[in-house]
């Protein structure tokens, strides 16, 4: 069970990973210049690390998606426009260009890479890796992605792999060296990885979003022949924590199920996590 003050210490999920950060609390028709809460109970909160407790944003933002480890967030203003954040001192280092998504603090084509200093995002052309720790960044354009559907790092930090439609519309997942920027293969599987930790360890697995967003499904796809294994419920979040473990959170409830689809365990969220998105990593 989660305690009451969930602020004081890292929150523990099932299958071991803990809350990194939680997003502002806001409505959904609420004020586009998104006014940001005050406590733990409505603002934007980052786990520091040093001191094991969670420390509020105080740069006003829309969104925010922590790290899965070390010590940055990214923050995410009504126009999508970025900020660094470091959860040991909590400046925030502000940059005039984010994603290409448009306005609401639109956060979730973000993505940080596995060591959780570089993070992913996108650009009319191509995409964007911005090195939290410098400011520094490096552009990609890729012509042939410019419908791009989503993107992810794969296991090791070292890949990155693009989901965008084919010339008959089907979506296909192609793999680069983030290294050398080249084309590595394509894969035999088809759809959009979820989103961060979307594929197993071992790189044998990939969670994919349904074509049809309404049934409020997640595939669990082999990654090898496209076949799918598993189907689990949410329209929420959906993560690999281990080799054979998959984390779920829809709903207020934070649940975890193995590579058939069997639950696990399962956990309930403190009511203070309802609209907010939540970031998560590992210990």
């Amino acid at each position: 069970m989660i305690r009451k003050d969930w602020w004081e210490s890292p929150v523990g999920l099932p299958g071991g990973f803990v809350v990194t950060g939680l997003s502002p609390q806001r409505d959904p028709g609420s004020d586009p210049q998104c006014p940001e809460g005050t406590t733990v109970r409505d603002a934007g909160v980052v786990l520091d690390r040093s001191t094991g407790r969670y420390r509020i944003s105080r740069d006003k933002s829309c969104a925010l998606l922590a790290a899965p480890v070390g010590k940055y967030a990214a923050l995410f203003d009504a126009d999508s426009r970025i900020g660094i954040m470091d959860a040991t001192t909590g400046h925030v280092r502000r940059y005039d260009y984010g994603t290409r998504s448009g306005g609401n603090g639109f956060a979730s084509d973000a993505q940080w890479s596995p060591d959780g200093t570089k993070l992913l995002l996108t650009r009319p052309t191509g995409i964007r890796i911005l090195h939290a720790g410098t400011g520094d960044h490096q552009d990609w354009d890729i012509p042939e992605l410019v419908n791009l559907r989503s993107f992810t790092w794969l296991p090791g930090g070292t890949e990155i792999a693009v989901a965008a439609p084919d010339t008959t519309g089907t979506l296909k997942i192609s793999v680069y060296s983030f290294s050398t920027r080249e084309l590595l293969r394509t894969l035999a599987v088809q759809g959009a990885p979820v989103s961060q930790n979307a594929w197993s360890p071992d790189g044998r697995y990939v969670l994919l979003l349904p074509e049809d967003r309404a049934k409020r499904l997640v595939q669990v796809a082999e990654v090898a022949t496209g076949r799918t294994v598993a189907t689990l419920p949410s329209a929420g979040s959906a993560y690999f924590v281990s080799t054979h473990q998959i984390l779920v959170i829809y709903n207020g409830i934070a649940s975890l199920y193995d590579l058939t689809g069997k639950l696990l365990q399962k956990t309930t969220l403190p009511s203070d996590y309802a609209r907010r998105q939540i970031s998560v990593g590992r210990p």
